[in-house]
């Protein structure tokens, strides 16, 4: 081999290297990348799931007090259906 053909092997072997370590640099660069979305999104989806407990929580308190008020009408129509048949044996 000659100076010239090694010199030549040298700077293609150099290209390559380069070529290579390129190539794992901007895979690693964006796996960090990807790891850095997923990670914010995860934030995200922990504050919309907190928000629809915290929800939920005011919903079923909403049920039960809504629940309460309709045993209290129930409780009331009774009331006044029995008022009712007492004033119509009155008459």
């Amino acid at each position: 081999m000659t100076d010239k053909e090694l010199e030549r092997l040298l700077r293609v072997g150099i290209l390559l290297a380069g070529l290579i370590l390129g190539l794992v640099v901007g895979g690693f660069i964006t796996g960090l990348r990807y790891d850095s979305e997923i990670r914010t999104d995860q934030l995200v989806l922990k504050d919309q799931v907190e928000e629809i407990m915290a929800d939920r929580a005011v919903i079923a308190d909403l049920i039960s007090e809504l629940l309460l008020q309709v045993e209290s009408v129930k409780a009331e129509r009774k009331a006044l259906e029995e008022l009712k048949i007492i004033l119509s044996k009155g008459e």
